[in-house]
């Protein structure tokens, strides 16, 4: 398959409605997939296993890293998920809760409806873990089902080219830069990959 049929199938993805994303990149699996979806999401991980073997690249900024973490997060162990995550999926939500930990929410009269509490308000004393479950749930928790079939699917595919060994000595960082190749490349790197002719490097 070519580089140019697997960057427009990745890049359209942002946009699915199987997928949610606020700034039309970082995106997770929508919550609450059918049977079909979920097929779906299984496909999409063997998709992305297969374009390692093809040695292709998709745009750098269609997952959130919390996609890459939890596929090489095995089963039985929980996937991170980092404040860092939640910046690059949805910068104002972040932003407002940095405003939600710096400032005293006495008044603020917030509750914990959307982790299923609508009884519960959030105060002083549980506004931090108020985020960090928050944060879970969005990007984690309320789309795992979509998240484990793409997890299925790309081991699926690991395993019909026997990559698994080779794909476990991977750090979440690493599989994301195999994937995706390096955004930002450094003036040294770029340098040592230039050949000057007529005229010295310095």
């Amino acid at each position: 398959l070519t580089t140019a049929l697997y960057t427009a199938f990745f890049a359209g993805l942002p946009n699915d409605p199987m997928f949610s994303s606020v700034t039309n990149a970082c995106c997770v699996p929508k919550q609450h997939p059918d049977q079909t979806m979920l097929h779906d999401f299984t496909n999409i991980g063997r998709f992305m296993c297969r374009m390692l073997v093809d040695r292709r690249l998709m745009p750098g900024n269609v997952f959130s890293a919390v996609v890459f973490r939890h596929i090489l997060t095995p089963p039985d162990r929980p996937t991170r998920v980092f404040f860092a995550d939640l910046e690059a999926y949805d910068p104002a939500l972040a932003r407002t809760f940095v405003a939600t930990l710096t400032s005293d929410v006495t008044d603020w009269y917030l509750d914990w409806g959307d982790l299923g509490d609508i009884n519960k308000l959030v105060t002083n004393a549980n506004k931090a873990e108020f985020v960090e479950k928050r944060t879970r749930h969005l990007l984690l928790d309320g789309c795992i089902h979509g998240l484990n079939a793409m997890r299925a699917g790309f081991w699926a595919m690991a395993s019909d080219f026997s990559m698994q060994d080779d794909l476990k000595i991977l750090s979440a960082r690493d599989l994301q830069l195999l994937m995706c190749g390096r955004r930002v490349v450094g003036a040294a790197e770029f340098l040592a990959e230039c050949r000057f002719q007529n005229f010295s490097a310095a």
